[in-house]
């Protein structure tokens, strides 16, 4: 009787043991199923807007659309008119102070009380445009909060959003206004304690502002930093262009990283830092692997190229991945 109750319970551990069994490798199945899993993007190369910090006009334009260019090609060239207007006046001051005799000092202190008062307008107007630039990244950034991604290399360029562009910008235009009004200032002073010749101290810190305004003129001419298609031209010959407007668009050659979408049902398999390996689907053979550097915290409809059947909607996850540069 005891012989035949172990056999029996020696029998059920065994057929327990080849259900565990089977229950682990149909869920090893399914693991390296998920593993393997595949889901399809779209190759996009990055937007470069070329624009101006100040208001310009439009010379002359030698690109066209869809142009291949190679870095260092002259793009456009602009023309600031108050620019030159002030290049044209201080180029007359100083014709004129070669025939001037001295400068009284009463009208050098009222020139320098004059340029201070320029500085405090330059200042305010300047702090109160940044105020509301940074307002407004603070709110883009508040909405753009769902957005997971990885530090950026050193060797990868910077990208900065336009607001924090046009932050920069202003602070940069803003510093140089206020030195070439400093310098002008220091000089004025300077004359002020100095036994020099007036005329030719006052000619020497207006061939220094000269060169800085030809400086600014330079930039004016746009040049290719780097090996581009040109994308869209945005604009006419004798066109005014208001300050930070695009004027033209370039594009990578290559694309520079991959829009994905995955399914919602698995979006948790891909992750910031996972390498995956990129397959073209019109020619097989061109495979590279890359790196996710990014996915979206939404919920978005695919693209409609990207469904097998058009009519049918599909929903998922946005994943950003990084191409490599060769």
């Amino acid at each position: 009787m005891k012989l035949r109750i172990l056999s029996n319970l020696k029998n059920r551990l065994l057929c327990l043991s080849w259900i565990l069994v089977l229950l682990f490798i149909a869920r090893s199945h399914m693991e390296s199923r998920h593993e393997n899993m595949a889901f399809q993007g779209i190759a996009e190369s990055r937007e470069v807007i070329v624009n101006s910090e100040n208001g310009v006009e439009v010379r002359n334009i030698h690109v066209t659309p869809g142009q291949v260019i190679q870095e260092g090609r002259l793009l456009v060239e602009l023309e600031r008119p108050e620019l030159t207007l002030k290049i044209n006046e201080i180029s007359h001051r100083l014709e004129e102070l070669r025939l001037q005799g001295g400068m009284d000092r009463d009208a050098i202190r009222a020139q320098i009380e004059q340029l201070k008062a320029e500085q405090a307008v330059i200042r305010t107007e300047a702090e109160h445009k940044i105020g509301e630039l940074q307002s407004r990244l603070t709110l883009n950034k508040e909405l753009a909060a769902g957005m997971q991604s990885l530090p950026v290399k050193k060797t990868d360029h910077k990208r900065r959003s336009p607001i924090e562009t046009e932050i920069e910008n202003l602070k940069e235009e803003r510093q140089l206004k206020l030195s070439r009004i400093q310098l002008q200032i220091d000089t004025l002073e300077k004359l002020l304690s100095s036994r020099e010749n007036p005329v030719d101290v006052k000619t020497q810190s207006l061939e220094k502002e000269l060169n800085l305004l030809l400086v600014e003129k330079e930039k004016l001419l746009v040049y290719a930093r780097t090996d581009a298609m040109v994308g869209s031209v945005l604009c006419k010959v004798g066109e005014k262009i208001s300050p930070f407007v695009p004027i033209l668009t370039l594009y990578q050659q290559s694309p520079s990283y991959v829009r994905a979408y995955i399914h919602e049902k698995v979006h948790h398999m891909a992750k910031v830092g996972h390498e995956v390996e990129l397959v073209s689907l019109s020619d097989g053979a061109k495979r590279v692997t890359a790196k996710i550097v990014g996915t979206g915290s939404r919920i978005v409809e695919f693209p409609l190229r990207l469904r097998k059947r058009p009519a049918v909607q599909i929903f998922g996850r946005e994943v950003e991945i990084r191409l490599p540069e060769e």
